[in-house]
Formats: structure tokens, sequence, C-alpha cells
């Protein structure tokens, strides 16, 4: 008995902190408002502490910008395409073309690691 509830224990922490798809779908969105908007401070704050220190909100700006310039304004939808290692692949559709945005989140539901392709 108490070996069981051991065991219940550990699966309601994993599930407890395990990222689900809405946890990715919440970021992507975001993102997607950010590149829409300009505004880097909306997806910036997603960012982990070490992902802040390492892109600058500079950086991001540029980022965005660069992004928009090249394939277009996203137009909202985004579709999965694969996970590798934890990063997770969306192909975002924009008014010209569409892009590839992996990211990768954290237990704490933060953007660990972010790039466009």
């Amino acid at each position: 008995m108490r070996k069981l509830t051991y065991v219940l224990l550990l699966f309601g922490f994993h599930f407890g902190f395990a990222q689900t798809d809405a946890d990715y779908d919440k970021s992507i969105t975001t993102a997607i408002e950010a590149f829409k908007t300009g505004d880097e401070k909306k997806v910036f704050d997603l960012f982990s502490t070490d992902l802040q220190t390492t892109l600058s909100a500079e950086k991001i700006k540029e980022l965005l910008t660069g992004t928009v310039k090249e394939f277009g304004a996203p137009s909202g939808e985004f579709d999965f395409m694969m996970e590798e290692e934890g990063v997770k692949r969306y192909l975002i559709q924009t008014d010209v073309d569409s892009f590839m945005l992996e990211i990768k989140l954290s237990g704490d539901l933060k953007i660990t690691s972010f790039s466009v392709h």
C-alpha cells in the first residue's frame, strides 16, 4: 500500500510539472503577437533568466523586425511540425511566406530555446 502511494505521488508530481501542448500553444501565440506588433517585451518576458542574459531585448527586437521583413507578417496560423530533443518546431504562416519557429520550454514554462529558420 505504501509503494502504491509513492507511485501515485510520483505520477502526480510528474504531470503537475510537465509542459502540455496548451503551454506551447500559449507561448507560440504570444510570440506571433510579438512578431505582428514588434513588441519584443511580450516574448522577452517568457524567456528563462539564462536566455534573457544571452539574448537582450534589443537583439529580440532585431530578430522580430528582420523576420517580418524577410518572411512577412505572421497571419496567426501555425502548425506543429515535429519535436526533437525537447525542442518543438512550428511552421508559422505569414501574409507572404512562412518560417519555422523552434522553442523549448522549461519545467516552469519559461522559454529556454528560441530560434527562427
